[in-house]
């Protein structure tokens, strides 16, 4: 739309209840002047729109219910129950999902070249971030040259005013929601369930689509679990980076994501010792979701090659010539593909007879100078981590 007015905010589940000529009172009270640059948006932007507009959200909620069906239906198939064959009707859903993503839309299948990014950049906290990619915020504007998010309820808006006021009066939260699993020096970290905490995650996947081009999960955030990492200090905890797991999926890691302000902390490397750890406590080796960005590849396999040399460097490991890739599976918690693909290139990886694979131990291969990994900068520390496999994907209350 060509004509601009002041965007219209709806209160959110548990919010004040303020009406939308209150909040025009409260807006026109604080002006740049009176604010601080940084307090701590409470209300989305949605606006009540034209017909045109109504009749586009009366389809695009027809298509997000077809695409929930769809999706069902695809995870049914995968894990080998029902019908497998493509029905006329299977078709006709699939072909109205890839239409809707071509326009921008929603839904799991990005066939075509992303849209070009329409947010330039992010007002998130005390930080103004440069961002990277598209994310289908639901904006009155095509572009925007700066979107306010609020980094204690991730609600946004593009007038200065409403998110103001917002931090000023309205947004009482100052941490994320879910339960604090990991605490350790000035560092948290909160696991929130999606089925739980729907709008928040939303929201959530938003913020992370802007800096993850691959990304394509926004809306159907029901089946996964996030993990929130957060730096905390006298006014609170800031989101820094997070990732997302599929429930009741072998995969312990479905998308990772660092804020650019948190980046070169470790905290991306900490979030996965940390799913490292939860497979271990699982009791089931775990390996990341395909495909890898560049950027995780190269993260990915300098871990395993870092934590495969360290297990070597054990004492109880120092004499040992071989151990099966069975075995060190079992051992460290790393998919033995993962270990395959880590060890193979540097020459410790042997094929023998009868499908076994065997890794040598560097220290005794004299004729592998195997270059080290640097160390993380973080180290997970187990014991600060309160979290057990039991329930693990059965949440139970509502934070």
């Amino acid at each position: 739309m060509t004509t601009a007015h002041r965007p219209t905010f709806h209160p959110a589940r548990g919010g004040t209840g303020r009406t939308e000529g209150d909040l025009s009172k409260l807006s026109q009270q604080y002006s740049s002047k009176d604010m601080p640059s940084h307090t701590k948006l409470k209300y989305r932007q949605t606006g009540q729109g034209t017909e045109e507009e109504l009749r586009r959200r009366d389809l695009r909620r027809e298509l997000e219910d077809k695409e929930k069906a769809v999706s069902r239906e695809r995870r049914s198939r995968d894990a080998g129950g029902g019908d497998t064959r493509l029905t006329r009707k299977r078709r006709k859903n699939d072909d109205e999902l890839i239409s809707l993503d071509e326009h921008g839309g929603r839904g799991d299948q990005h066939r075509k070249a992303p849209p070009e990014k329409n947010i330039e950049r992010i007002v998130f906290g005390s930080y103004e971030i440069q961002c990277w990619y598209y994310s289908p915020y639901r904006l009155k504007k095509k572009a925007i040259e700066r979107l306010y998010v609020c980094e204690n309820c991730l609600l946004y808006t593009d007038d200065i005013r409403m998110y103001r006021c917002h931090l000023a009066r309205d947004c009482e939260r100052a941490n994320p929601p879910g339960e604090l699993i990991y605490e350790e020096g000035d560092v948290q970290i909160y696991e929130v369930f999606g089925a739980l905490q729907k709008f928040y995650c939303q929201r959530l996947c938003l913020l992370a689509k802007l800096f993850i081009d691959h990304k394509t999960l926004c809306f159907d955030v029901e089946n996964f679990i996030f993990y929130l990492l957060c730096e905390t200090d006298k006014d609170g905890a800031h989101i820094a980076a997070m990732f997302s797991k599929e429930m009741h999926s072998s995969n312990n890691l479905a998308c990772i994501m660092t804020l650019p302000c948190y980046q070169r902390k470790g905290y991306g490397n900490l979030l996965i010792q940390l799913s490292y750890e939860m497979s271990k406590r699982a009791k089931y080796p775990g390996t990341p979701e395909r495909p890898f960005s560049d950027l995780g590849e190269i993260s990915y396999k300098k871990y395993w090659l870092f934590v495969l040399l360290e297990f070597f460097d054990s004492p109880v490991m120092r004499k040992v010539e071989d151990v099966t890739v069975d075995d060190l599976e079992a051992l460290v918690g790393i998919n033995k593909d993962d270990i395959k693909d880590t060890m193979e290139p540097i020459g410790l990886l042997s094929h023998l007879k009868g499908g076994t694979y065997i890794v040598h131990n560097p220290k005794l291969d004299q004729e592998n100078g195997v270059e080290r990994p640097s160390p993380p900068v973080r180290r997970l520390d187990p014991k600060f981590l309160v979290w057990n496999p039991k329930g693990f994907d059965r949440p139970k209350r509502r934070n």
